[in-house]
């Protein structure tokens, strides 16, 4: 779905738990628009987060490859 008619969708929402007033609608639409803004940036935050966390696991058990005490040796000994 397209942010605007998120957005959209929101603002009926916000219309209707306001009970239908007429005349707030673009009160009703920046409310619904910075609703909108705070859930995708909390979204993208977390993705972001969730991001940042893999890569620092696959740096401590090298390179996304299971724990360094279960991978194989490097060189074999001889």
């Amino acid at each position: 779905m397209h942010h605007e008619e998120e957005i959209r969708l929101m603002a009926y929402r916000i219309w209707e738990d306001q009970g239908r007033q007429d005349g707030r609608d673009v009160e009703q639409w920046l409310k619904a628009e910075a609703r909108w803004q705070e859930e995708t940036h909390g979204q993208q935050t977390l993705l972001r987060s969730h991001s940042q966390h893999a890569a620092t696991a696959q740096k401590v058990t090298g390179s996304g490859r299971g724990h360094r005490s279960e991978q194989q040796p490097r060189h074999p000994a001889r």
